[in-house]
């Protein structure tokens, strides 16, 4: 299955910056990821970082939010922003009958919005290669042996857009 992915070198993102840190061969092997899709860009995300998976809901748009985000969802009865991975990574849209990966970043709450059902793979190594100047994307891993950008959440809690949309 995750040979039949389809990835896009997404474009840079001109307000971020990446990480510092880069995700060491060590940390990575063996670790479980999730291949999301999002906008027909398939990326992988640590598994640890996701904290339940749920059907798409419709999102209340916020005036003034960055065109990756579609608004806030409730989720169990929080406000949570959703942004749309496709848009975040510069491409089509996620599918809008997708579906919402809930994501704890460093005590805040945000949702993915993913064109379909997150897979679970390990990595089996990681290239070391970064994508070309895309804030969001940390560094390439072998999962299921298709080779997919890593989804930097760490900059996407750290994103000062985000942290706008957490204020409202």
């Amino acid at each position: 299955m995750a040979s039949s992915l389809s990835m896009m070198t997404p474009h840079p993102h001109p307000t971020n910056s990446p990480t510092t840190e880069p995700v060491r061969a060590d940390r990575t092997v063996g670790a479980r990821m999730m291949v999301l899709v999002g906008g027909s860009v398939a990326v992988a995300m640590p598994a640890d970082k996701a904290r339940e998976v749920l059907p798409r809901t419709p999102a209340i748009r916020l005036p003034g939010a960055p065109a990756f985000v579609c608004g806030v969802v409730n989720v169990r009865g929080t406000l949570v922003p959703l942004v749309d991975l496709g848009r975040l990574l510069d491409v089509a849209p996620a599918n809008p009958s997708g579906w919402i990966v809930t994501l704890d970043l460093a005590g805040r709450r945000c949702a993915l919005a993913v064109d379909s059902l997150p897979v679970l793979r390990a990595a089996d190594a990681p290239s070391g290669a970064r994508p070309d100047g895309h804030a969001f994307l940390q560094c390439e891993v072998s999962v299921a042996g298709t080779t997919l950008p890593l989804l930097d959440v760490d900059a996407l809690a750290d994103d000062f857009l985000l942290h706008q949309v957490h204020a409202t």
